[in-house]
C-alpha cells in the first residue's frame, strides 16, 4: 500500500495494530533490496505502508527522514520507533517484536 498524504497515512495507521511505514525513493538501491522482505512480512508481522519521499515531502519532513530507507513503526496509531538503513529479514522481525 502506497500513500502520498497525511490523510491517507492516518487512515492506514489507525486501521491496524502494528504498521511499518517505509519511507523510500525510486532511485534508492537499499530500498529496492528491502522490497522483497517487506512484501514477505506484509500482513504477517505488520501491515506495510510505503511512502515515496519525493511524492510526499511533507510526510518525510514531519517524520524527520534524513536518509532512505527509513522505517517508522506505529502501534495503535502512535509512532513508537524509527530506524534508518537496510536490514535483513531476521533483523526486521526482531526489531518489530521489540519496537
Amino acid at each position: 500500500m502506497s500513500v502520498t498524504n497525511e490523510a491517507e497515512l492516518n487512515a492506514e495507521i489507525n486501521g491496524s495494530d502494528i504498521v511499518l511505514v517505509d519511507f523510500y525513493a525510486q532511485w534508492c538501491g537499499p530500498c529496492k533490496a528491502m522490497a522483497p522482505t517487506l512484501d514477505k512480512i506484509d500482513g504477517e508481522v505488520a501491515k506495510v505502508v510505503k511512502i515515496d519521499i519525493e511524492e510526499a515531502q511533507d510526510l518525510a519532513t514531519k517524520y524527520a527522514v534524513r536518509s532512505v530507507p527509513t522505517f517508522v513503526v506505529f502501534k495503535n496509531g502512535e509512532a513508537t520507533d524509527q530506524r534508518a538503513g537496510g536490514m535483513t529479514e531476521g533483523q526486521l522481525r526482531s526489531w518489530l517484536g521489540t519496537a
